[in-house]
């Protein structure tokens, strides 16, 4: 039985790491996470999803040990049974979330080259009510080093 949500693949479309210069940054990190998708033939199974993830320093005070931004675009199978808006909230909700462990990854491999060391952005649930054509979520965490 295939699974109702399939990554086809994806890409990176946009990366930007930047390692602050203070030695001690440890401070929060802002995160923004913007979702975008599209299913551009309506009677077929591929959908597109967009997610945008920008990480900054809010308080210049307490300086982050990283900010930057990553877009990475996903294509995706969906089980053509599934109504419209059933296949909708699966692509926002899973799909969002495949993306988003992607794009940790990513940034884990990146930092861990970089001055401070790893850098592990917190998970993000991407579930909530019924979605829209284009999603914005914010949410502040703390950054993560090792």
């Amino acid at each position: 039985m295939k699974p109702a949500l399939q990554l086809i693949g994806h890409r990176l479309a946009e990366i930007e790491l930047h390692a602050s210069t203070d030695p001690s940054a440890d401070g929060p990190v802002r995160l923004d996470t913007e979702l975008i998708w599209d299913h551009p033939n309506e009677a077929g199974p591929e959908w597109r999803l967009a997610l945008t993830t920008i990480f900054y320093t809010e308080d210049a005070t307490k300086p982050a040990p990283y900010s930057g931004k990553v877009q990475i675009i996903g294509r995706f199978h969906v089980d053509p049974s599934l109504e419209k808006t059933a296949a909708t909230r699966l692509v926002h909700d899973e799909g969002a979330e495949i993306l988003f462990a992607a794009t940790r990854e990513l940034l884990i491999q990146l930092a861990s080259r970089s001055l401070h060391g790893e850098f592990i952005l917190p998970g993000v649930g991407f579930v909530d009510g019924e979605p829209e054509l284009k999603k914005k979520r914010k949410t502040t965490v703390d950054a993560c080093i090792s």
